[in-house]
């Protein structure tokens, strides 16, 4: 059945829409902040956006669609993380965004990137591209220091504010775990390519914090592209009797029930990016694996007291932090208002946003 529109304000969104957890949360913390717009996704299948199925303002199109209709939008928006993390084909996908850039601009319609980190890219002529984009932007957001000071150009209207996630609404609890059961969470992450190192120390540590603690493991995204349950299930089969302390939760669209396992956990091993960013709003324990400069770059920027071990260094990691009884607080409210300043350009356009946001 084909959707119709009462409100005027109509956005279309390129993010990636693959069912993974960290995008959809910013996916859905963009459309609960205006109550009253409607939201064209750009992507081929509603296989990839399960979370948001049955939503009466939110319409899948395709690319051509979308260049087609040009003048029925309000707003062209990329949102996302690393969305500029150099690929193989990525002439493909730099020619896609400059479609989108040029055509919006060329009918005098606003276009803005919010919530990005830029790289690692290898080749010069990526971040002349992109950044020939980026001049044509209305508004450019950025989540990191290094990012901001790699595209920063009198040119482009960038700008530099905490992770969109830490404006999500969650209720953190105090910090005191002495009361709480004793679950640990784990994110386990697929890297497109075989991990046997990862896998086998994850094993390990997972037999060792299984003899004092139920686990629960989380998987943030299954796709063709990325699997983590895959990843998940390769780690379990190294650990002999893992059934009666190991739960795993998967992550199929299911938002409040991801969450809702999450928060029971007392302390958490992360590894996903976005897993580090909820167990800071949660203010649990934390040993953050950095297998990315972004993980290194975000806690610098935030200036948090995060214990964190090299992915390549795992025999390295202190494990005795997560079992911690002492009280942890994060005091992120500065954070959350900065966090909400990605939105700042689209509140100008759109007009109305969820009165319940403070900037």
């Amino acid at each position: 059945m084909k959707k119709t529109y009462t409100s005027k304000k109509r956005i279309a969104v390129d993010a990636y829409f693959f069912n993974n957890f960290g995008d959809d949360l910013f996916l859905e913390i963009l459309i609960n902040r205006y109550p009253n717009a409607h939201f064209d996704f750009i992507t081929p299948s509603e296989e990839r956006i399960k979370n948001f199925l049955g939503n009466p303002r939110i319409k899948i199109v395709s690319r051509k669609q979308a260049l087609k209709n040009v003048m029925s939008y309000d707003l062209y928006i990329m949102i996302g993380g690393s969305m500029f993390q150099q690929p193989p084909n990525w002439k493909m996908q730099w020619l896609n965004l400059f479609l989108m850039v040029r055509t919006f601009k060329l009918f005098n319609k606003p276009c803005a990137i919010i919530g990005c980190n830029f790289g690692p890219y290898s080749n010069p002529s990526y971040l002349k591209a992109y950044k020939n984009i980026f001049k044509k932007l209305d508004y450019l957001s950025v989540r990191d220091e290094k990012s901001f000071n790699v595209l920063n150009d009198k040119n482009i209207n960038i700008h530099c504010y905490p992770d969109i996630a830490f404006s999500f609404d969650v209720e953190p609890n105090n910090g005191d775990h002495r009361n709480k059961e004793n679950i640990i969470g784990i994110s386990i992450m697929d890297f497109g390519k075989e991990n046997l190192y990862y896998e086998d120390k994850m094993a390990e540590i997972l037999s060792r914090i299984q003899q004092d603690s139920k686990i629960k493991i989380f998987s943030f995204q299954n796709s063709n592209e990325i699997n983590d349950l895959k990843v998940i299930k390769n780690v379990l089969s190294k650990i002999p009797n893992n059934g009666d302390h190991i739960e795993v939760v998967n992550y199929e669209g299911n938002m409040n029930s991801f969450l809702s396992h999450y928060e029971e956990c007392r302390a958490f091993l992360t590894t996903r990016f976005h897993s580090l960013i909820l167990s800071l709003m949660y203010n649990q324990k934390i040993v953050a694996i950095n297998y990315n400069p972004k993980i290194e770059n975000t806690l610098k920027f935030l200036n948090l007291p995060i214990d964190m071990v090299n992915i390549d260094s795992l025999e390295d990691i202190n494990l005795n932090i997560l079992f911690d009884q002492k009280q942890t607080s994060y005091d992120l409210s500065k954070i959350k208002r900065e966090s909400l300043a990605h939105f700042e350009f689209i509140d100008t356009v759109i007009g109305e946003r969820n009165t319940l946001d403070v900037m």
